[in-house]
């Protein structure tokens, strides 16, 4: 009898972004990549009289066979006991799938295999996920000192946290058993190993840049007060991956071509992911020209500390697969996730092209598309809100996409495919509510919506929320000559905008302008650059507010 275990990591995001101090994040992601890649393989590796074969891994799941029920379970509580060791705090959801243990002696119906098993064991693990008891752990007993960064009790104390202590003092901070799992050396330098091995152009033998590393609030690689004083923090997710495995396992011809399949699709989707933050590397060091000083002539570059290499504002956090996070500086955000966008499609395309999944695939599934949320902040802003901020910002994409795709009002039947596309909020200040009542409170104006937000990564012909629309658009008003330097003459539109038509007519009639910059012809929306709107949408509010939060690479 052939058993299909499967292990579901649950809540990565919460154990990865529950910290507001980037370096416990940063160990997270280290031990979580560990647990869903690593841990697995070295568990089998070291006990090879258990005979099982790990299929593939993604998503923060992992699939394996096995020969027998009990070796099954012998491997679970040695993955359960390394977890609970190594990884405080982590959680994870474990079934084992007797394959062809339901069928009924003598049925006429096929076999059960891997093709027909794997949707039915997946079904019983989100039973088991909705059904298993919640982690209660034990919250200390007689006097105990709470964590600094969990509130949980104390077992042990991190020297690390502060670098800019004075001379001959030393301040140690309380921590608990997962943050002192987070914090530990060795996971750090490997996190930073890892990462000067994914980004060639990094790496501190063959280039003169790094990465940030270190990038706790209050220390100086963030930037000046008066430069580089925000953070742009980006998430980007895979549009309906999900459905591309069930559709292989449904399309496969039998067990062992679904196993291979998947795996394939598995390994697909993380090198195109690595592959992608890679090109992002290559593109920040390809716009920092000698002396090497400044990124794209705007962003210092400083040194590091004892060293020649300069520090490149950039640090991904979550990389390979799908599902990526990275930070980078508040007025590289919008630039860097449409780049990412951008070169995780054409990476998928070209990986899918050279395989016979494309061919298995639906029609609607064979362009992998992806969306992104990007949430710029001030450096010293809690980085787990700002990170929820972009997931928010992420998810309100892919249901712009889905609107677009599945509204039976649109005609345009071009319209009716997935695509990219991208979402972001320029936070000055806190944030008190959801994406949808802040915009609701924040971005109303007397004629409807103030936002173009979200917008589509590529160009069509009828649509023109899209970032090449956009990035024109602020280009204009950056360096054209009716809007460069004219501060209060943008600010005025700005006003005017959200006044609506008649506002709008003064402040033309004030500049004696005949129109606005017309950035969205071509797309069927002529109008706009003379009244600002397209129906209850304005097509100027947007581009103003990110006139300083918009720096190209090229």
């Amino acid at each position: 009898m052939t058993v299909l275990t499967i292990i579901d990591t649950t809540s990565i995001q919460n154990y990865i972004f529950g910290s507001n101090r980037l370096r416990e994040n940063i160990g997270a992601s280290a031990l979580v990549a560990a647990a869903t890649d690593e841990w697995p393989s070295l568990i089998l590796a070291r006990k090879p009289q258990l005979g099982g074969k790990r299929l593939y891994s993604g998503g923060g799941n992992v699939v394996l066979l096995f020969d027998t029920m009990n070796n099954a379970k012998e491997f679970a509580r040695h993955y359960s006991r390394q977890l609970i060791e190594d990884a405080p705090g982590l959680e994870a959801a474990v079934i084992h799938y007797e394959i062809g243990a339901e069928q009924k002696a003598g049925a006429d119906e096929p076999q059960e295999d891997f093709k027909t098993a794997l949707p039915r064991a997946m079904e019983a693990l989100g039973k088991r996920k909705a059904s298993r008891p919640l982690s209660a752990p034990l919250n200390g007993l007689s006097v105990t000192v709470d964590c600094e960064s969990t509130s949980l009790p104390t077992t042990g104390f991190d020297s690390l946290y502060l670098k800019q202590v004075a001379k001959n003092q030393r301040r140690y901070r309380a921590i608990s058993s997962p943050i002192e799992a987070k914090v530990n050396r060795s996971h750090q330098e490997k996190t930073r190993n890892n990462l000067e091995d994914l980004l060639p152009a990094f790496h501190p033998d063959e280039a003169d840049f790094r990465c940030w590393y270190d990038i706790d609030a209050g220390d100086p690689e963030l930037g000046k007060e008066s430069e580089g004083s925000y953070l742009a923090v980006v998430h980007a997710d895979g549009n309906n991956m999900g459905l591309r495995f069930e559709a292989l396992t449904k399309m496969a011809r039998d067990g062992a071509h679904a196993q291979q399949l998947l795996a394939d699709l598995s390994k697909m989707v993380d090198s195109a992911g690595r592959c992608a933050i890679q090109k992002l590397g290559d593109l920040l060091v390809r716009a920092t020209p000698p002396p090497y000083t400044r990124l794209a002539g705007k962003i210092s570059l400083p040194l590091d500390e004892g060293q020649s290499t300069r520090i490149m504002p950039f640090r991904p956090l979550v990389y390979g697969g799908d599902d990526v996070t990275f930070i980078c500086d508040g007025r590289l955000g919008l630039t860097l996730a449409a780049h990412y966008l951008d070169f995780f499609e054409k990476e998928m395309e070209e990986r899918l092209n050279e395989t016979e999944i494309q061919s298995l695939l639906p029609e609607e599934l064979k362009s992998v598309h992806a969306c992104a949320g990007i949430a710029v902040v001030k450096t010293h802003y809690p980085f787990a809100r700002a990170y929820k901020l972009a997931e928010a910002l992420c998810k309100n994409a892919k249901l712009f996409v889905h609107r677009a795709v599945t509204d039976e009002d649109i005609q345009n039947t071009t319209n009716k495919h997935d695509f990219s596309a991208m979402d972001w909020h320029f936070a000055g200040g806190g944030l008190y509510g959801s994406i949808a009542t802040i915009r609701e409170r924040e971005y109303k104006g007397a004629q409807g919506d103030l936002t173009m937000r979200p917008i589509r990564l590529q160009d069509t012909d009828t649509e023109w929320r899209t970032w090449s629309k956009f990035t024109n658009a602020v280009t204009e008003f950056q360096t054209g000559r009716a809007w460069h330097n004219k501060h209060n003459k943008v600010m005025g539109l700005r006003n005017a905008l959200r006044q609506g038509g008649a506002g709008l007519e003064e402040f033309m009639r004030t500049y004696e302008l005949d129109s606005l910059p017309e950035v969205y012809s071509g797309s069927g929306h002529s109008t706009l650059h003379k009244d600002g709107w397209y129906g209850k949408r304005c097509g100027y509010f947007d581009v103003i507010e990110a006139m300083d939060f918009y720096l190209p690479l090229k």
